[in-house]
């Protein structure tokens, strides 16, 4: 009832507040319009070199989205805009996840759906150049954003390590230099209730300050029949705060600190199938002998039979939108291991800060220090069994904490341009997973630390005015250490399936885990080669070649009869790029290609062969692909753009255990389209001297994908095709209202998956149903 309040209050101060500003005489020239719009003939600038270059001048494949793009488009979280890249695949909820606040991060078929503490994501995220090392969390409502820019192949030399897919860079927007603010207000579907605003506030002409934040509340789109909450809800809070001082002529300093609040309720996974358990696999991999659990209930169990009670019916596959799951573990027993009650939850606590500074050495030398610290506390349950009886019940806890320094010394010598840097990042967290069986609970995780120095040096030499050649090489050293808990345990009562008993463990439990876990350590050179060709002030053509490399680490979620810590190794990627990038017609039409052929080694793939998802080298990839963005303004207030991408990713080799897994070398990459394409028609239309409307629409296509490593039949999302649109009346004054649609063909389709095979179950969560906004904004 709170919602719908919010949501009546918000569409009564949205209209109140159109009619207002609309009656208010338009302001000095100088004033915002209610929503930017884009210079025209606007140069992009982006980073992927670490100094500022413009996008059609960096021989990259890079996207850029500016802060123009993301407020025509109505876009205000960070997995919306992959929907428009090439080759990407950026969709929330990754299976053993938080739901929509935990993302799978695919770039040329180069990722990771992981969320343990001991992997690493496979595409970095750097946020006002301070890497993000955790993939919970990392849905980052776009909160003052200046860009998004989205590399696409590895980046090993100047980003490091775990970018060998990519990597996205967003940028903060930077005070202004007077007295300015926003507020935007937005209602909607599943009783939305959105608040953001901005305050700039200069102290003095060197000190600068702003202050921004939002709110998000939206109900649950996954109903769940037993009363409980509807999954896959929206709420949460984020603020961010940037002090920018320009000491002198020649130093710089920028602060910066933001939190987010997450208060959720549990992923909407739903069921989408039973079938039957692996027949003959030895206890105690086999889930159903050791808890009496088979979720099938057509196969074989020593204990268990059809007309068990604990055996799921295939009643509880309810479809995309409706899910049993309902949360039946004694609270007194669970507590007992864990300083949280079990529930229907996801919560989520990340706090940053980080210090920059820019020093001006000479004309041709600059300096810049890097300093940031961030925590994230985060906790999640989930119900994979989707029935109110008991079942399978997880619970997850994870506390991290990052320290990162980054050097930089950026020089132009002549005819080149270079730049040296060294970083080093200290890591610590803990983990616990608990699974809760009818009779049983696994108790598993311990405490991760991680170390890593790196030194990079990269230069770009011009040959000729027209060819240029780039070199660069990074070294990285990292050691890494898990402590296990103590008490790693079976506790309660379970079956025995040779004596067809019961063993009651509630007084004396198990430990499974009895060897020792070595520490990891790895060192890695990451070299990058770019031969560019200026054509002619419109036409440059590239060839380059990378290395990416991404860490290995150690397996958390653990079984009974582990006898150490299960580790794997780093993966790595060979990638050799042509590309091409090009203006027309007075620079108003844009086109950047590329084709490229990779080498994929040692691919850490998510396989289940026992109780959980772990990760394993599973063998070698080849990765081919092509690329194409356009942007043409034909006239003043007309933007178009463009994309199409092609990827082939299969696997050229297989261990053993990939293979027994389900994985074939006829299988493709998961969470890999063959093709997508996609494009955007944007206008201004101008309806007085104060008054314009912007529509705008967008729309994406992507060919079939898989979720999961082995193919598994129910986890195969045909293609599908998303539209959105937005509506902007804007003023001059610095007011707008816009009404904003997103899926508004209503697509139903799967954005992640589980096979639990062992268990005799498949889960899935689908992406949100259509949803309509109605905004308010106002700028001074």
């Amino acid at each position: 009832m709170a919602d719908r309040s919010n949501r009546v209050a918000i569409i009564a101060l949205a209209l109140s507040g159109a009619a207002f500003f609309g009656g208010m005489p338009a302001v000095a020239a100088t004033a915002d319009a209610g929503v930017q719009a884009e210079p025209e003939g606007a140069d992009i600038i982006v980073t992927a070199r670490r100094r500022e270059e413009t996008l059609q001048s960096v021989p990259i494949a890079v996207s850029a989205v500016s802060a123009a793009t993301l407020e025509r488009r109505q876009i205000d979280s960070v997995a919306q805009v992959g929907e428009a890249i090439p080759n990407m695949t950026y969709q929330t909820g990754a299976p053993t996840g938080t739901g929509a606040s935990t993302p799978s991060v695919f770039i040329r078929g180069i990722g990771s759906a992981e969320t343990s503490l001991g992997t690493e994501p496979g595409v970095g995220l750097y946020v006002d150049d301070v890497y993000i090392a955790r993939s919970v969390g990392s849905v980052l409502d776009l909160v003052s954003v200046d860009s998004v820019q989205v590399l696409r192949g590895p980046q090993g030399t100047l980003f490091g390590r775990n970018s060998l897919g990519g990597a996205i860079l967003i940028r903060s927007r930077r005070p202004a230099d007077r007295l300015s603010g926003s507020v935007e207000l937005k209602t909607g579907r599943y009783d939305r209730a959105d608040i953001r605003a901005s305050l700039d506030v200069p102290l003095s002409d060197t000190l600068r300050t702003s202050l921004s934040g939002m709110r998000e509340r939206r109900d649950g789109y996954v109903r769940n029949l037993d009363g409980d909450k509807a999954n896959g809800n929206i709420h949460r809070e984020a603020a961010r705060f940037v002090a920018e001082w320009q000491a002198s002529d020649m130093l710089k300093i920028d602060v910066n600190a933001d939190m987010t609040r997450i208060r959720e309720s549990a992923p909407p996974s739903v069921l989408l199938g039973l079938v039957p358990t692996i027949p003959g696999t030895p206890v105690p991999s086999s889930i159903q002998e050791i808890s009496n659990l088979q979720a099938g209930c057509f196969g074989g169990s020593v204990l268990a039979d059809s007309g068990n009670p604990r055996c799921i019916d295939q009643g509880a596959i309810l479809g995309p939108f409706r899910t049993l799951g309902g949360y039946s573990t004694d609270n007194a027993i669970f507590d007992s291991q864990g300083s949280r009650p079990f529930g229907n939850a996801s919560r989520i606590d990340i706090r940053g800060v980080s210090g920059r500074l820019e020093w001006t050495l000479s004309p041709e030398l600059s300096f810049k220090s890097i300093t940031a610290y961030r925590t994230l506390d985060a906790f999640w349950t989930s119900n994979s069994d989707h029935t109110p009886n008991p079942g399978i019940e997880t619970k997850n806890d994870q506390d991290q904490k990052q320290f990162t320094q980054e050097f930089q010394l950026l020089g132009k010598t002549g005819s080149l341009d270079w730049v040296l840097g060294a970083f080093y990042m200290h890591e610590t967290g803990d983990a616990l997973n608990v699974v809760a069986f009818p009779q049983v609970i696994f108790r598993s995780g311990g405490g991760f630390k991680t170390d890593a120095i790196a030194g990079f040096a990269q230069g770009t030499y011009r040959i000729t005015p027209a060819l240029n050649l780039t070199l660069g090489l990074r070294y990285t050293d990292e050691r890494k250490k898990y402590d296990t808990l103590a008490n790693q345990q079976i506790i309660g009562v379970i079956a025995d399936p040779v004596s067809r008993t019961f063993v009651d463990l509630r007084a004396t439990p198990i430990p499974f885990v009895t060897g020792s876990t070595p520490n990891l350590a790895f060192t890695e050179f990451t070299p990058h080669a770019n031969l560019s060709y200026d054509w002619s002030s419109d036409l440059m053509t590239y060839v380059s070649y990378s290395r990416g490399y991404k860490s290995g680490g150690y397996e958390q979620r653990l079984a009974p009869g582990t006898p150490t810590i299960p580790s794997f190794r780093p993966e790595y990627v060979d990638s050799y790029e042509a590309g091409l990038k090009a203006t027309a017609f007075d620079r108003s039409l844009t086109i950047s290609a590329a084709a490229f052929h990779a080498k994929y080694k040692d691919l850490q793939i998510s396989v289940v062969d026992g109780p959980a998802p772990t990760l394993t080298n599973g063998g070698d990839a080849t990765l081919n692909g092509a690329e194409l963005e356009l942007g043409w303004r034909p006239v003043r207030g007309v933007t178009l753009t463009g994309f199409a991408s092609y990827l082939d990713a299969g696997y050229d080799r297989l261990t053993p255990r990939a293979i027994v897994s389900g994985i074939r070398l006829g299988s493709r990459l998961p969470s890999t389209s063959r093709w997508q394409f996609g494009g955007s028609a944007g206008f201004d239309v101008p309806l007085t001297g104060s008054l314009s409307l912007r529509p705008n629409v967008d729309w994406s296509y992507r060919s079939a994908q898989y979720l999961d490593s082995a193919n598994e039949r129910l986890l195969r999302q045909k293609g599908y095709t998303l539209v959105n649109g937005a509506l902007t009346l804007a003023s001059t004054a610095g007011w707008s209202v816009s009404l904003s649609g997103r899926n508004l063909l209503d697509r139903t389709y799967l954005v992640s998956g589980l096979a639990q095979y062992n268990i005799g179950e498949i889960e899935g969560q689908y992406a949100r149903p259509r949803e309509w906004a109605l905004g308010f904004k106002y700028q001074f």
